[in-house]
């Protein structure tokens, strides 16, 4: 065999060892990717109160928050959040009978980027006269309120 054809073949085998099977691509649902339901991101950060659900529709749970330096995107890439105002979901067994809109709190939310993305966990009232880190305040709407 000439050094020619040696080349060709050893060029060949590598580019056929490229076409066997292969580990599969990260999806949003593996853990390697960041948050899942069974591996939450979770996060405690401190706001105030802007909105309580009111039995309409519409209402929400709304927090003006601090910002959160580690948050991490779906991809599981740390990227931040800015201060902001946001819906939060609640979990079952969180109450906000305690609150009305102005009440300064602390919350630990999960994230799993599934069918809720997510959700608080826990909340608490802090002290009202606690300075909190709001510069730069933006509001977030869910896509299909925005439109």
């Amino acid at each position: 065999m000439s050094r020619r054809q040696a080349l060709t073949l050893g060029v060949l085998f590598l580019l056929t060892s490229g076409c066997s099977e292969q580990a599969a691509t990260p999806t949003r649902t593996q853990a390697s990717n960041g948050a899942t339901p069974d591996n939450p991101d979770r996060y405690t950060v401190r706001g105030v109160v802007t909105e309580l659900p009111d039995g309409g529709p519409l209402a929400e749970f709304r927090v003006q928050h601090e910002p959160i330096a580690n948050f991490r995107n779906s991809s599981g890439e740390v990227v931040g959040m800015n201060a902001m105002v946001m819906p939060f979901p609640i979990a079952e067994g969180v109450s906000l009978d305690a609150l009305e809109v102005g009440t300064k709190v602390e919350l630990d939310f999960e994230v799993t980027w599934g069918d809720i993305p997510y959700q608080v966990t826990s909340l608490r009232t802090i002290d009202q006269d606690a300075v909190l880190d709001l510069t730069g305040v933006v509001e977030r709407r869910d896509q299909d309120q925005s439109e």
